[in-house]
């Protein structure tokens, strides 16, 4: 408002900013640089311009202020178009003591609440540095500037970024940081940046990994020609062979045996970590059965489901295996189609024993209740 007026020429070419300067008694001692300087300290404050620039001022806050909060402190100098006493409640309300205190308690709230916890997405390192400095020239503005040491305590302790933790205690262990804010700001933010460049923000993911000579088009096949996995495409060796996987089968006898570092582990893909995810779990199960099976087998287990169970696991083992039929090998390498059928046997099985006992005893159940009928 006081920069408007200044820059506004009012009756008698006087600046209206004389209108609503702090004193009203005029200061002809003083010696001022300009000649605009000495016009709105030393104007009168009466006579027909005086009168005519105070109603000029009163219209300019009237149209700034009405139908707000603040136009119930100028309303009642209406009907006088008094500029210079509305200003002055204007400046009493909002500039006063009280305003003073609220503000003041306003600024430590914003220091209180500010945190920086990394860079986001409408928050980074320049948003949490433009808090401070705001708060502090309001300080300032209602003199109550803050101390340098306190400053930069306020400004570290608000962050929270684990990345910046040796920041800070360079910071805290340099006396010239400790007692210059903007120093300190200017290092905290170069460190950032640096450190913001040379650490990573997203784990590298493999594009392009090493196949074998036969190399298919599509994203879902194997070293077969046509793949039945996500896209259409044809592969370059004859044949029509079925891949359900994501690749090769390099990758899957890969993924079956190999373990993986650290860095190899962060380096995979998504989708590749869950096809070692969808292996290992393969592996586990067909070890858990063949070794269940392995277990019935010494026991001299000779039950309808075992027997099943056993000479169809066995047989397929042993085929597999290139040795005879009635050579039973149970140590040797259990497919997972082998396994699969012979779990699907067994429940079969198992399945028809218990309906057999269920019919027996229902059987039993009818007979007895036709004997209770018959004796009543």
């Amino acid at each position: 408002m006081l920069t408007y007026l200044h820059s506004k020429s009012g009756q008698a070419n006087i600046p209206p900013a004389y209108i609503v300067r702090e004193f009203d008694q005029p200061n002809y001692a003083k010696v001022y640089t300009t000649v605009h300087d000495q016009l709105v300290e030393c104007a009168i404050l009466h006579g027909p311009e005086y009168h005519i620039n105070n109603g000029l001022v009163y219209d300019l806050l009237q149209s700034l202020t009405v139908n707000g909060p603040a136009w119930a402190w100028i309303n009642a100098f209406q009907r006088t178009r008094d500029g210079k006493n509305a200003w002055k409640s204007l400046i009493g309300y909002y500039e006063g003591d009280s305003a003073k205190t609220r503000s003041k308690q306003e600024c430590y709230d914003s220091i209180a609440k500010a945190n920086y916890q990394g860079p986001r997405r409408n928050f980074d390192f320049s948003s949490y540095v433009a808090i401070h400095q705001t708060t502090h020239q309001d300080f300032i503005r209602l003199n109550k500037p803050i101390p340098e040491n306190k400053k930069v305590r306020d400004f570290l302790n608000g962050i929270t970024d684990p990345q910046c933790a040796n920041i800070k205690l360079y910071v805290l262990s340099n006396t010239t940081y400790m007692n210059d804010f903007h120093e300190m700001v200017n290092y905290v933010a170069s460190a950032i940046d640096m450190t913001t460049k040379n650490t990573s923000t997203s784990a590298r993911q493999i594009s392009e990994l090493n196949r074998s000579n036969n190399q298919s088009n599509g994203h879902g096949h194997g070293r077969g020609g046509r793949g039945k996995g996500r896209g259409r495409g044809r592969g370059r060796s004859s044949g029509r062979g079925r891949s359900k996987g994501r690749g090769n089968d390099n990758l899957t006898v890969v993924f079956r045996t190999k373990s993986y570092t650290a860095e190899e582990w962060q380096n995979l893909s998504y989708g590749q970590k869950q096809e070692v995810y969808r292996q290992r779990e393969r592996l586990a199960t067909a070890r858990t059965v063949a070794a269940m099976l392995s277990e019935i087998q010494s026991n001299g287990n000779s039950d309808d489901v075992s027997a099943v169970t056993i000479s169809t696991a066995v047989n397929n083992a042993s085929t597999q295996a290139n040795q005879p039929a009635n050579t039973p090998r149970m140590n040797a390498q259990v497919s997972l189609d082998n396994v699969s059928q012979a779990m699907s046997r067994r429940r079969t099985g198992a399945y028809t024993i218990i309906a057999r006992h269920l019919k027996a005893s229902k059987a039993i159940v009818k007979d007895e209740q036709i004997k209770f009928g018959r004796a009543e």
